[in-house]
This record gives structure tokens, C-alpha cells and sequence, in this order.
């Protein structure tokens, strides 16, 4: 194959356990949001989410969430505030951006990362923004009364 066929050529996913070698990793489906590795010509690999919108959102359903974490999370005054902001409008409205923290964005997303992995935050992106849901009836179920009555 000549260089400029290989540099043409498009790239093999290959899944990061190692289990299959790379003659066989064309062929490997991926479950949407499994990670893979992405074998670029030239030898560059790098990690991808499968799925059009997954870039790298890591959900947590609260029934896995240990009550410590969950008590940890809410335990915050800032993301006691992102779950205020949360109840009020409807689900899938309100952007990261438009909530009114007295935090740096760095600081922003680290709270916001919190809540996901406490199970008490769903999030999806919608072009450039990052919408937001909160998981009520979820975080009910698994911890009833600790989100209070609103």
C-alpha cells in the first residue's frame, strides 16, 4: 500500500481492552457511549466516545450511588443552587452557562461533574450548549426526601 493510500484510508476503531487484534477491529460494534480507540494512519491513536453526541458524559443512575456521594453532593451550597435552578424550569432548557454561580467556569463544570456522578444531574449537548435535567423522580426513588419538597 502506498503512503498516500494509507494516509487516505480511514481509520480502524479498536477497543482499549486489547482482546482483539487489529485484522479483527474493523468488524467490533460498539454499544453507543462505549469508549474505543481510534487507530489513525501514521500510528496517532486516540481515544472516542461512539454515539453523535457523547463527548465523554459519564451518567450514573442515583440506585448506583453510594448515600455518602449522594449526601457529598448536595452537601455543597453551589450545587445546592444549580439544583434549585434546575426544579423550576421544564427538563432540557436551562444551559450550563446560563446559571448564575459566583464560581469560575473551571469550578462550574467540576460541580456540574459532581451532580452527574451523583446520579442527580442528566446532561446532553445540543450544538455548542450543554442542556440540563434534573433526575427528581430517579433521585426520589433512591433517596426519597432527600431533594425535599422543592
Amino acid at each position: 500500500m502506498s503512503y498516500n493510500a494509507a494516509m487516505s484510508a480511514p481509520p480502524r476503531r479498536i477497543p482499549p481492552s486489547g482482546l482483539f487484534s487489529c485484522a479483527s477491529a474493523s468488524s467490533v460494534h460498539l454499544q453507543r457511549g462505549q469508549r474505543a480507540l481510534d487507530a489513525q494512519p501514521g500510528g496517532r491513536v486516540e481515544a472516542v466516545e461512539d454515539g453523535p453526541k457523547a463527548r465523554g458524559l459519564t451518567h450514573v443512575h442515583p440506585k448506583d450511588v453510594p448515600l455518602r456521594d449522594a449526601l457529598t453532593a448536595v452537601a455543597d451550597p453551589v450545587r445546592r443552587a444549580i439544583l434549585r435552578e434546575l426544579a423550576e424550569p421544564p427538563d432540557w432548557t436551562k444551559a450550563c452557562g446560563t446559571f448564575d454561580l459566583p464560581v469560575t467556569k473551571a469550578t462550574r463544570s467540576h460541580h456540574f461533574a459532581v451532580l452527574r456522578a451523583a446520579g442527580l444531574i442528566e446532561q446532553r449537548d445540543e450544538g455548542p450548549r450543554r442542556l440540563n435535567r434534573l433526575r427528581r423522580p430517579e433521585f426520589d426513588e433512591a433517596f426519597p426526601g432527600l431533594l425535599g419538597s422543592g
